[in-house]
């Protein structure tokens, strides 16, 4: 623990009069330093929690006398991975409201809110909010439990389409009931508000066009100005996750057997969703968008450790059919535009990201550093390009010769509603 820079042992015994704190960093997310906290033993007698005499502070008593483990998150004013990215602890408030909110009593009337969502998808979990400590930028919430994520799933060979299929059902099925427009309607958009979120969006898109002109596509410029202007002019109509990947999804494969909504059928198998820090309203397509792009990256890796396509393709495959399925009515072309959009850049941004590109390639290092990187963003960029705006006489790309959306076997496979759709995308 002596490389994070925050020092939680410290905080601990600040806060607690305990010492010896288990404190374990966990991998996952990029904006915060994490940790899992188990508590202090006592030496002569394992089974008891603290030290005789120990009183805990008012603020801590009852929080670590109720579970045996937490998870602390501690925001530093950037982001924890990149400290070059600014970004305000504001993410914490943010994150905090949207755990609060899951849980919140329903209002009188019955209007839609976020506690009808979790009872609807009983295969979710989402992390309780247990303690957040303003002054010193300190997030405590449940543990969910030391789980695999969903990419160390789908890559183990020995994971069936079946058990894919499910998965992508419960998170298809909870994105969908989540995406309610009438949800807003009862949410303080005010307490989701952080203006450094965006520009870290922003910056995230800055460095897509960067990937593109290091790969040769030579409508970078236009490709990423495209990007950055539906994302600052973006409609937002639902409440999101805002970060949801192959990181922030955690798999229970031990659930005790459930039911869901989906098709009455039961389920042994959960589905944990953590770090809210970018959740709030935001574009209808946006964590499809998100976490689609990372199916697509996978199933075109090259990564000989990849378990079977069928069950990348099987999770897809289920995710997608569901969550349409599941919508109170079907995507309109707005819809389209956008999920081409931001499914491009964050396909393109994820495949030259260095902490992430292990995932689907061998190559060592950052960007643009193999023919494989190089043709995952040229398809990102086909995608993207097919929702630039033809009135705009800025797009040079329209002179480029390019695939139809027909002629890449993700949207064929997946978006087969696109195609169909008229005026979805530019003629």
């Amino acid at each position: 623990m002596a490389h994070l820079p925050f020092n939680f042992h410290a905080y601990l015994e600040n806060q607690t009069g305990a010492k010896g704190w288990q404190v374990e960093e966990l991998s996952g997310g990029a904006a915060n330093y994490t940790v899992r906290v188990g508590f202090p033993k006592n030496d002569n007698n394992p089974s008891e929690k603290l030290s005789p005499g120990i009183v805990l502070s008012d603020s801590f008593d009852a929080l670590f006398t109720s579970v045996s483990s937490v998870v602390i998150k501690q925001a530093p004013p950037f982001l924890a991975k990149h400290p070059e990215i600014p970004c305000s602890p504001q993410r914490q408030v943010i994150e905090a409201e949207a755990l609060k909110a899951f849980r919140l009593t329903l209002g009188v009337g019955g209007a839609s809110t976020l506690p009808h969502v979790l009872p609807q998808n009983p295969c979710i979990m989402v992390p309780r909010l247990l303690l957040y400590d303003s002054s010193n930028n300190i997030l405590v919430q449940s543990d969910l439990g030391s789980l695999p994520n969903l990419y160390d799933v789908l890559t183990n060979p020995e994971t069936a389409p079946s058990l894919s299929s499910q998965l992508g059902e419960i998170a298809g099925h909870f994105l969908a009931d989540m995406h309610d427009p009438s949800i807003l309607d009862s949410i303080s958009a005010d307490k989701f508000v952080n203006e450094d979120s965006d520009r870290v969006m922003e910056a995230v898109i800055a460095e897509a066009a960067r990937h593109m002109r290091d790969a040769g596509i030579p409508d970078f410029k236009s490709l990423g100005q495209a990007a950055l202007k539906h994302w600052r002019t973006r409609q937002k109509t639902v409440f999101a996750q805002g970060d949801i990947w192959f990181g922030t999804l955690l798999i229970d494969l031990e659930a005790p057997l459930m039911r869901t909504d989906v098709d009455k059928n039961p389920h042994t198998v959960a589905v944990g969703i953590c770090d809210w820090e970018f959740a709030g309203p935001n574009d209808a397509a946006a964590d499809v968008a998100q976490l689609g792009s990372y199916l697509h990256l996978l199933s075109l890796s090259e990564m000989a450790t990849l378990g079977p396509h069928e069950t990348i393709a099987g999770f897809a495959e289920a995710f997608y059919s569901t969550y349409f399925k599941t919508l109170k009515s079907p995507p309109n072309a707005d819809f389209w535009r956008s999920l081409l959009i931001m499914h491009g850049w964050e396909m393109i941004n994820a495949a030259g990201w260095g902490s992430r590109q292990h995932l689907w390639c061998h190559c060592e290092g950052s960007g643009v550093r193999c023919n494989h990187i190089r043709t995952i963003i040229e398809e990102g960029a086909e995608i993207l390009r097919e929702a630039a705006d033809p009135r705009d006489e800025s797009m040079s790309h329209k002179l480029i010769q390019r695939r139809s959306l027909e002629e890449i076997p993700w949207v064929r496979r997946f978006w087969p509603d696109l195609i169909r759709s008229k005026g979805a995308v530019p003629a």
